[in-house]
């Protein structure tokens, strides 16, 4: 079709779909914006070309972050900016997009609530195999395997456009660039162009050069922090927190002068759930060496770090963790659920813990002193903590103010139909409740059997009284009984309640 297609060219014919014009050429790399501008147009000439000889329009497409403004967008193309449109895509499909989706690619996928909905996720979960899809998207959800697999892949993309870069050395870029994430005041950036190009050295040994600048100006997820900055920042948290979480996981099979490095930093931003469970995939397979560097760092002057290991343990799947007598100080925790394994021997003191989940029973010789919580589960007011937990403040503890954020509180199926349950009854207007407004929002089949099971215990202890009224049973509460339900609601997963104890045995 050559032929044909420099025809059309040289007549002026056609509509031109020009795609991906932040993928093109060899360019020096220079840490000089003036110079880089350059040697954009410069890689651009033959672009340029095609559109100022067009004579019927061109649809042009490419990541916006490749230039450093509109203008040298506008400049570089060869457009005539009043005869420009420029459209901006949606970052993500809507659900009804993805399902739309994925039914058109023939796969049947229950979407899980951490997956992002970006076309190229999607993209790239229409390309595994059923057996693939089945393991990760499973009842045990396996959002680290997933994020592994789907970074490669962007990292494998990458590598088809910048030939002279395997993917790993994209991977090392990537990594290299979220450790310097860990101490940029915005969490996700910004980063200059300097420091990519110590990001590029870092990783390869060696400042880049020729195509080394092609990667670096289009790394997917990096964006410009503003319509005229040449600075650039991380625009994807599901990318960035994975990468964080690589970078902590490959930590102890660093040199030991890295090592120490990593040690004496003085880090920001914490890992999110993601990151940690990153790390987890690693250290689930190397627990004591996690366990022996956390003892090291926790004497270091990265107290993040050690929260970062620390809360990233709690997802290995052990029953039981013993860190040994470790204390944390001074630090920054992300998610910290010690709903995962029982903990033993840890002592966390002066500390930000930005989402806390609190255990069914207190853990064993573990203490947190002197430190807050950006948001508490388990726990549905400060006097509802348990003795183990000092926190001198909370901006938010769990809500429990109608059947959707009782769903949310991280309590058992049991445990939500008795929140219910006391809610209606107990702290809602009226003398009393029809068992149908009273289980209304739970379904049928296994909850109301379970419903039912609880009704039978809290009239069995005196703590609801039953009638037959016009329409059915009808529950009231004992009035007397209305502080003991005050304080379980106040404690949810951490009350001693008897009934609380036994709902939870069903």
């Amino acid at each position: 079709m050559a032929t044909s297609a420099v025809k059309v060219l040289n007549r002026s014919c056609g509509l031109y779909l020009l795609d991906g014009f932040d993928e093109l050429g060899s360019q020096p790399w220079s840490v000089d914006e003036v110079k880089l501008r350059a040697l954009r147009a410069q890689a651009l000439k033959g672009v340029r070309d095609v559109i100022t000889t067009s004579k019927k329009g061109c649809l042009i497409a490419g990541r916006e972050h490749y230039f450093s403004s509109r203008e040298e967008m506008i400049t570089s193309l060869g457009l005539i900016d009043k005869e420009t449109v420029i459209l901006h895509v949606n970052e993500e499909f809507t659900i009804d997009e993805t399902e739309a989706y994925f039914k058109a690619a023939e796969i049947i996928l229950s979407l899980p609530q951490w997956l992002p909905r970006r076309p190229l996720i999607c993209q790239t979960i229409a390309q595994l195999d059923s057996d693939d899809i089945s393991r990760m998207f499973s009842e045990r959800d396996r959002e680290a395997e997933f994020w592994n697999y789907f970074i490669e892949v962007v990292c494998k993309r990458d590598a088809r456009i910048s030939l002279s870069f395997d993917a790993e050395t994209i991977m090392r870029v990537y990594v290299e660039l979220a450790r310097k994430s860990r101490n940029k005041p915005m969490n996700v950036g910004p980063f200059s162009q300097r420091d990519l190009q110590d990001a590029f050295e870092a990783a390869v040994g060696q400042p880049p050069a020729e195509d080394a600048s092609v990667m670096l100006q289009r790394l997917p997820s990096l964006g410009r922090i503003g319509a005229e900055s040449t600075d650039r920042q991380f625009i994807d948290m599901y990318i960035l927190d994975g990468l964080r979480g690589r970078d902590v996981a490959r930590i102890p099979e660093l040199t030991e002068d890295s090592r120490r490095n990593s040690l004496n930093e003085l880090w920001m931003n914490p890992l999110g759930l993601l990151g940690q469970r990153v790390v987890a995939e690693t250290a689930r397979h190397r627990f004591d060496d996690f366990n022996s560097l956390l003892h090291r760092v926790s004497t270091s002057r990265n107290a993040i770090l050690a929260a970062d290991i620390a809360s990233s343990l709690f997802h290995c799947d052990n029953n039981v963790i013993d860190f040994g007598n470790v204390t944390i100080k001074q630090a920054t925790f992300g998610d910290l659920d010690f709903t995962l394994s029982d903990a033993a021997n840890l002592t966390i003191t002066d500390s930000i813990i930005e989402r806390l989940v609190l255990p069914d029973a207190p853990p064993r010789n573990t203490f947190i002193r002197s430190s807050s919580a950006g948001s508490v589960a388990g726990a549905s007011a400060k006097s509802g903590l348990p003795s183990w937990v000092g926190l001198d403040s909370v901006d938010e503890f769990d809500s429990i103010e109608n059947v959707s954020r009782i769903r949310n509180a991280g309590l058992s199926s049991a445990h939500e139909i008795l929140v219910v349950i006391i809610k209606k009854t107990f702290f809602q207007k009226g003398a009393g409740r029809k068992e149908e407004a009273l289980l209304r929002g739970f379904g049928s089949g296994s909850s109301q059997k379970t419903a039912n099971k609880i009704l039978n215990i809290l009239i069995r202890d005196e703590i609801l009284t039953s009638f037959k009224g016009d329409q059915g049973t009808v529950y009231a509460p004992v009035r007397a009984q209305a502080g003991r339900m005050n304080t379980m609601l106040t404690e949810l997963r951490t009350s001693n309640d008897d009934v609380w104890t036994r709902v939870g045995e069903l």
